[in-house]
């Protein structure tokens, strides 16, 4: 009897590692979905337009083909209106020329069209991502100052796929410290749960690629959109993104140029350790910056020029810095987590107080200190007397 028993045991365990082991029972080939790798969203006459750039399986498997556009580029550029995100996408799947269904499971890139970032069009956005099933959250978040559609339709010459030049020039101005890239689980964290703050999305754009006709390229030279969870806050310059970079800690490249008595200086930042704290006098920045002297211009060497420079780029940075954090008070978005702190450090104040945060923000007292370290001053001592 027990032998029997062990056997029927067995048995059900057998059966039940059949059906663990058999994998997943809903699987697609590639060949029946269709496949989006970059999708652009406007807003357009109260309603949603989508422009995504997909994968043409056939196209991958035949390179030499055209499709109906008569185009041998291995992606399609389809596009659909609606009055909801989702609804503008079915009419997207509905336009490709197999008719197969959308997945969003391989999107990398999604570009927000100026015309999108409004009030009306925002919640909408943020309320179907964080509703979409099989959408993989890592992917690049980015804005254009125009419409998003002219991104995902560009005809690219460094390659027939755009979306892959188009996160390698990204990657470039990342090392270049030009932007701070943000993926999609970090933006959507921030618009669905901090309503007080805010994120910087880079800006996008479009270039004539030099002696081709029809060819465009990627740029980065823009800076960035400032979003809150319903607004466009406001735009910032390469060099305003640049300045939050020495603020966060990410990557500090700012470069300017100093004159004085006939000379020049160039220098760039190269390392930052910055602290934005709030305290009981108001909030108070504190950076530590090291400078590398880049080119000097000008005859005459003095032994005051490394000293009269490190007082100088500490004053510019200042003042950068300073204007940088007043701007954000001044439009009332809590883009340094501030308020974080003060829930932290004051939880019962805060929840009884939450709401009248952001007036007490705009008008705490702010304090900038800069300490600058300049490397590189060789060049400026006092030629040796042998």
């Amino acid at each position: 009897m027990a032998r029997h028993r062990r056997r029927l045991w067995w048995a059900a365990i057998s059966v039940s590692w059949a059906f663990v082991l058999s994998g997943c029972w809903d699987v697609e080939t590639p060949e029946v979905l269709t496949v989006p790798v970059m999708m652009a969203i406007d807003w357009r006459h109260q309603a949603y337009r989508v422009t995504v750039e997909a994968d043409a399986p056939d196209l991958l498997q035949s390179p030499g083909q055209s499709n109906s556009s008569g185009s041998s580029r291995p992606t399609w550029i389809l596009q659909g209106q609606g009055s909801s995100v989702a609804e503008a996408l079915l009419h997207t799947g509905l336009n490709a020329p197999t008719l197969n269904p959308l997945t969003l499971s391989h999107l990398r890139v999604v570009i927000l069209g100026h015309s999108a970032l409004t009030p009306k069009a925002m919640p909408g956005i943020w309320d179907w991502f964080s509703r979409s099933p099989y959408l993989h959250r890592t992917f690049w978040v980015l804005a254009t100052s125009g419409p998003a559609s002219r991104i995902a339709e560009t005809t690219n010459p460094l390659g027939p796929d755009p979306v892959t030049v188009l996160e390698q020039e990204m990657k470039d101005a990342q090392v270049n410290g030009w932007i701070t890239p943000i993926r999609f689980y970090r933006l959507t964290e921030v618009m669905t749960n901090a309503p007080n703050t805010a994120e910087l999305v880079p800006l996008v754009t479009l270039k004539a690629e030099p002696g081709v006709s029809n060819g465009t390229n990627f740029t980065f030279d823009q800076g960035a959109d400032v979003l809150s969870p319903t607004r466009l806050v406001g735009q910032w310059t390469l060099s305003e993104v640049m300045t939050y970079n020495l603020l966060t800690n990410r990557r500090p490249h700012v470069f300017f140029r100093l004159c004085q008595d006939g000379q020049c200086w160039t220098v760039g930042t190269v390392t930052s350790r910055t602290r934005i704290l709030l305290t009981g006098q108001g909030i108070q920045a504190a950076s530590t910056v090291q400078v590398g002297l880049l080119e000097h211009d000008g005859s005459s060497r003095t032994q005051l020029a490394p000293l009269w420079l490190e007082r100088a780029v500490a004053a510019r940075l200042s003042r950068q810095m300073f204007d940088e954090i007043r701007w954000t008070q001044q439009h009332r978005v809590d883009l340094f987590g501030l308020g974080t702190q003060e829930a932290l450090w004051h939880p019962i104040w805060f929840n009884r107080h939450a709401n009248q945060w952001m007036t007490r923000y705009a008008q705490l007292p702010l304090k900038v200190h800069v300490t600058v370290i300049l490397h590189g001053t060789g060049n400026l001592q006092p030629p040796s007397p042998h």
